[in-house]
């Protein structure tokens, strides 16, 4: 099996297939429910805990897999982070199963929505500070750091909170498109400027790939923040895609323009934007069209503007 045959199985594959089978059990346990706001999860927990640690342990296994520590147990102790980025492949699968937890232990969707909201934005604020923050590594890009850590933590709550918003106005079968969009913009920049920075975001593309083909088959409507089933999965792939592209800049001989950084960091903000002004009261083909017109010219763009990969990596 050749290198990119093996990245595309352990970054896209395995974790796409454990995301399919994680989405699926957290829609399916959302139906038993009856999507009701203050519906309890009696039947469901144990579809959430599984779901949890399908997609967790598979962004695990993939980084371990491809690290060659995985059929070593007695290497797994030698696992070491080169820069502080790579802590996200603790980070996402601890806040994956995080949430999962805040819903199974939540008495309602209320409650969950309560508790959801100020513990992404807290997680979201700490990820950022934990994996961009290198002094000791970079010492004179302290003040870049610090701009870094809030426009990125602002930027992934507010593509959040419009994903949550296209899903609340019933586009919910094709709102991991868009986040899909942003990953592979990222991965496009990111490939170019580190190989296992990019490697990582193939990760998401296929957790967020797993996602996008039970979405087409299963809608759940929410219009209370965190509670859309899948939100466990696609949430903390969306701090993640800020964090890969921001760090992104370490890396970089030549630095993209701001401009480009600044739209491929927002993208899912930009299309929940025209998606309120342009797409939502008219027919609802108008709001893909919207939605697939901009991802598609960020991502033409950054594909121009960015220099070819070459490299065997």
């Amino acid at each position: 099996m050749s290198f990119e045959q093996q990245v595309l199985f352990q970054r896209i594959l395995l974790p796409g297939l454990a995301s399919l089978v994680g989405c699926w059990l957290f829609l399916s346990s959302k139906s038993e429910s009856g999507g009701e706001e203050d519906a309890t999860y009696p039947h469901a927990r144990w579809k959430t805990l599984l779901g949890c640690l399908l997609i967790g342990g598979s962004l695990l296994v993939s980084d371990f897999w491809q690290r060659e520590l995985l059929w070593d147990p007695m290497a797994w102790t030698s696992w070491t982070a080169s820069y502080r980025w790579q802590w996200l492949i603790w980070l996402i699968p601890g806040a994956v199963l995080g949430l999962g937890l805040l819903r199974l232990f939540s008495v309602s969707e209320r409650e969950q929505s309560a508790l959801v909201w100020p513990a992404l934005c807290l997680f979201a604020i700490g990820a950022h500070y934990l994996t961009i923050f290198e002094p000791e590594t970079w010492p004179n890009w302290l003040t870049p750091m610090f701009q870094a850590i809030l426009i990125g933590s602002a930027a992934s709550i507010l593509n959040m909170a419009s994903l949550h918003s296209l899903v609340a106005t019933g586009a919910s079968r094709w709102t991991p498109l868009v986040l899909l969009a942003q990953l592979g913009c990222v991965a496009a920049i990111a490939i170019q400027s580190y190989a296992s920075l990019g490697e990582w975001v193939l990760t998401g593309i296929g957790v967020t790939l797993g996602a996008t083909c039970v979405s087409f088959f299963y809608s759940a409507k929410s219009r209370l923040f965190g509670v859309w089933p899948l939100a466990i999965a696609l949430y903390p792939i969306v701090i993640s895609a800020s964090i890969c592209l921001l760090s992104t800049g370490y890396f970089r001989s030549r630095p993209l323009p701001i401009g480009l950084t600044g739209v491929v960091l927002f993208l899912p903000s930009l299309v929940g934007f025209l998606d309120f002004v342009y797409g939502r009261y008219g027919r609802p083909w108008y709001r893909i069209v919207w939605a697939a017109v901009a991802c598609i010219a960020v991502l033409i763009a950054v594909i121009l503007i960015t220099e070819p990969f070459q490299s065997d990596w």
